[in-house]
């Protein structure tokens, strides 16, 4: 009976799974040893002595403490801030108010302005109610319109003598009256011309004569 190639197989398959044993045991080696040093260098990340931790516990602590003395200097420092600029400001104004002050002493004090007299306007119409050839005249016919119209005649009335050549004539021409507007020498002739007293617009005389 032959039974070497059952012995052969036999080799073989244990040939083999000596193999697979050292290369599974060389691969479980290897993740091992990658394991061991991704461990070490977590460890080297993170390592920490026992003094190092009571000391940044400490300081911790102390931050804790004083971060609200360090919050409420920093609110002061801003309102620090903001009254400076406020300061500023003001002492930037007074140097201008002071100048503007001095200036407005500088000045002269402001005159009352001087009242000025009222021009009256010219006059341009008068009321002729006489005329005649001889100046002796006037006097004479002014005290007959007198007694005509007594009412209007009577009291102070601006009256000027027009002297005027009529074809080598001679004519004085009594004027009473300064009227700016033609409408107002009517109106006061036709009162004279209701009293029976002759009278017509005619232009201003400046001629005053004392009847």
């Amino acid at each position: 009976m032959n039974i070497t190639p059952p012995l052969v197989m036999i080799k073989c398959a244990v040939f083999v799974l000596s193999g697979l044993l050292l290369f599974g045991c060389s691969s479980t080696m290897q993740t091992m040893q990658t394991m061991q040093t991704m461990q070490t260098n977590n460890e080297q990340y993170v390592k920490i002595t026992k003094s190092e931790l009571q000391q940044l516990q400490t300081s911790s602590a102390q931050w804790q403490a004083i971060k609200p003395d360090i919050e409420r200097l920093l609110l002061i420092e801003s309102d620090l801030n903001l009254l400076i600029t406020q300061l500023t400001a003001i002492a930037n104004e007074e140097p201008a108010q002071s100048n503007t002050a001095i200036t407005a002493q500088a000045q002269p004090p402001i005159q009352a302005p001087v009242a000025q007299p009222q021009r009256i306007p010219p006059a341009l119409f008068a009321l002729q109610i006489i005329s005649v050839t001889q100046q002796a005249q006037l006097a004479t016919s002014w005290q007959a319109m007198q007694h005509k119209a007594p009412s209007l005649l009577t009291g102070t009335t601006i009256a000027n003598v027009e002297t005027a050549n009529v074809k080598g004539i001679t004519y004085y021409r009594l004027k009473l009256g300064a009227y700016q507007y033609q409408k107002n020498a009517q109106a006061d002739c036709d009162k004279l011309k209701q009293q029976q007293v002759s009278c017509i617009v005619s232009y201003y005389t400046d001629n005053p004569v004392k009847l």
